[in-house]
């Protein structure tokens, strides 16, 4: 299968500071990458170099064939490159219905916005039940599910996620990555910085390893996941 996305020996960082340096990885079209690493090694400066968030030194980005090194936000977001962030990923003050309104706010097509809302809906049930909610009175993982809905909206065919299962349940983590699961099922493909390691190599079809703003290791996310060296020297995890 052909690559929809790639990222080859980017150094970025912020200001006059490296942070990432010389990071390469791929994306499968509809594939699902895994970035992981300890604190402080890179994954969201990377991740961010991609959107123009964070400060491209060098390197080269495509994606579905074009060349969209330096492009602005804006621009990849219209090309089809979603983003989740973090923190402020949603409209508290707007209702959900609102915020997947203003997810497809770009959009032309009124009538396919009202059909992919109710196909927002399809795949998350919990967001339809309490539509006319304001985003600010969700659960932790009720947002995170706007979050994802949200960016659907636009109809991305590769969304970037920046640690989604933050802060979350158990339980909520586990919805979370079910949603994702069906999301990648359906075309979209996925590239996931996470610190819930264990999870997300057991999500992920790939991983990348970040060390100190370095890639350490790259390959399989199960075969990451189940060799005990990379366990104990990069990701801090036993058994």
């Amino acid at each position: 299968m052909s690559d929809i996305f790639t990222a080859a020996n980017i150094v970025a960082g912020y200001g006059d500071v490296h942070i990432v340096n010389g990071v390469s990885l791929r994306l499968e079209e509809a594939g699902s990458v895994a970035i992981v690493g300890p604190n402080g090694s890179g994954k969201s400066t990377l991740l961010k170099s991609f959107l123009g968030f964070a400060h491209l030194f060098s390197g080269k980005i495509t994606f579905g064939g074009k060349d969209i090194t330096g492009l602005t936000s804006d621009r990849t977001v219209s090309l089809g490159l979603g983003y989740v962030p973090q923190t402020d990923n949603v409209f508290r003050n707007l209702s959900i219905q609102e915020n997947l309104e203003m997810g497809a706010f770009v959009r032309t097509d009124r009538q396919q916005v009202k059909a992919d809302i109710d196909r927002m809906y399809q795949i998350f049930p919990e967001l339809e039940r309490r539509k006319k909610f304001y985003a600010g009175s969700l659960s932790g993982g009720e947002r995170q599910m706007l979050a994802i809905a949200r960016a659907m909206m636009a109809n991305p065919r590769v969304l970037l996620l920046d640690e989604p299962l933050a802060s979350l349940s158990h339980k909520a983590a586990e919805g979370i990555l079910e949603k994702l699961r069906l999301i990648n099922s359906h075309g979209t493909g996925l590239i996931v910085i996470e610190q819930d390691t264990r999870r997300v190599l057991a999500f992920a079809k790939r991983a990348y390893v970040l060390v100190s703003g370095q890639l350490a290791l790259e390959g399989e996310a199960a075969t990451i996941l189940e060799n005990d060296e990379a366990r104990k020297k990069y990701l801090g995890l036993s058994g």
